[in-house]
């Protein structure tokens, strides 16, 4: 027998309310009745989805004032998780499931491939020492990344294509005990290629010689 596709379930609380409410919805109005999901097991759904968001919007006004509305919001989303993936997981189950129904409930959670015209790196972190400026950023999906250098945002010089973060710049000042301002950009690059926008950043640099 097939292996059955894992369940998704929202991690954010903002994305809870919304996935909560069209799951319901569904599983009351047509696959609670479709894959023989028992009607205590809907009806926890049903009382859940009526206090989620209102919980919610309760914990953000009081967040400044009271504990146990974020306690009490916290209790609740918890309680509604088990008892929709008790639910799903019995839908998931059952060997009539057909997956244009799981995901018209929300069940399943569709990859979309990353577009590599719009692509752009992220920098995460930027460290300044007497030694080089270090740069962490994200490689994500693709290959690597090109790393261009320049003083002025106007003339750039290639520094590194790179395969993992961090980048290390180790290049002494133009002029010894001289402040200088260097700037950077990053692009992707897949199968050789450079691909997507150019991300920009910044640092001092004060990597004087000995």
């Amino acid at each position: 027998m097939p292996r059955k596709k894992p369940i998704f379930y929202p991690v954010k609380d903002p994305d809870v309310a919304p996935y909560y409410d069209n799951a319901t919805k569904k599983i009351v109005d047509t696959y609670g009745a479709k894959y023989g999901i028992d009607p205590l097991k809907i009806a926890k759904l049903t009382d859940n989805n009526g206090k989620i968001t209102p919980a919610i919007n309760k914990a953000e006004n009081d967040n400044a004032v009271s504990h146990s509305s974020t306690e009490a919001k916290s209790n609740l989303l918890d309680k509604s998780h088990l008892d929709m993936i008790d639910v799903m997981d019995d839908i998931n189950k059952n060997p009539t499931l057909i997956e244009d129904d799981a995901k018209d409930i929300g069940m399943r959670k569709e990859h979309i491939p990353p577009d590599p015209t719009t692509a752009k790196p992220k920098v995460t972190h930027i460290t300044s020492t007497p030694e080089q400026i270090i740069l962490d950023f994200v490689i994500g999906h693709w290959d690597g990344i090109y790393i261009d250098g320049s003083y002025d945002q106007t003339t750039w010089t290639e520094l590194d294509k790179i395969d993992s973060s961090p980048f290390k710049d180790t290049r002494i000042n133009k002029t010894d005990k001289v402040v200088e301002v260097r700037y950077y950009r990053l692009r992707y690059y897949y199968k050789g290629v450079k691909i997507g926008v150019y991300c920009f950043a910044s640092a001092v640099a004060q990597i004087y010689a000995v």
